[in-house]
């Protein structure tokens, strides 16, 4: 066993520095997507842009302003049809 590791021992070493280099690389997108850090420069361009979690989160909260506004209108409207 020993003798197979003397005659081995630079393969071993590649490895270990290949499987540390894809470990940290899956640990800083695992930490990137916890903290919500992304890679995008802007939306614009992107054609993921409507799937995107931060995009999606906003686009969200501009919905529900705009049906806030939809229904703010239509009960004005609906008051204005009740006046004889």
């Amino acid at each position: 066993m020993l003798e197979w590791l003397k005659e081995n021992y630079p393969t071993l070493i590649i490895c270990i520095l290949l499987a540390a280099a894809v470990a940290a690389i899956i640990a800083r997108i695992i930490y990137n997507r916890i903290h919500h850090i992304s890679s995008c420069s802007s939306c614009g361009s992107c054609p993921m842009a409507g799937c995107c979690g931060k995009v999606k989160k906003d686009t969200e909260k501009q919905n529900m302003s705009n049906d806030e506004k939809t229904k703010n209108l239509q009960d004005h409207v609906d008051q204005q049809n009740d006046r004889p």
